[in-house]
């Protein structure tokens, strides 16, 4: 997915139970593309993102750690540690993997 052409809100299908409570397998949510150009990422924030090691492959993941200025360390929700591919197995990621905020109601 190529961030420069998202230019609004657009709906996510939920795949796999990593955020489990939160969101479920099958969950259709909102991501917003444009939140993180009036603010910036912060912990505790549901995000979007680009995985590092597979580009055609997008991951919803919560903010659980600020790394410097640019860098965010990404979780799962589910307790269970084997769930979730998230940060600790891939390390934080850079501004420009996340691809916008995730609208939960």
């Amino acid at each position: 997915m190529d961030p420069s052409k998202l230019d609004g809100p657009f709906q996510v299908l939920v795949s796999g139970s990593s955020m489990w409570p939160t969101l479920s397998d099958g969950d259709r949510v909102i991501c917003d593309p444009l939140a993180y150009s009036r603010s910036r990422p912060k912990v505790g924030d549901v995000v979007l993102v680009q995985h590092p090691f597979h580009s055609n492959l997008l991951i919803i993941k919560r903010i659980f750690e600020l790394q410097g200025e640019g860098e965010f360390s990404l979780t799962g929700d589910n307790p269970d540690p084997t769930s979730s591919d998230d940060s600790h197995n891939f390390g934080p990621v850079p501004k420009s993997a996340i691809l916008g905020k995730i609208i939960i109601n």
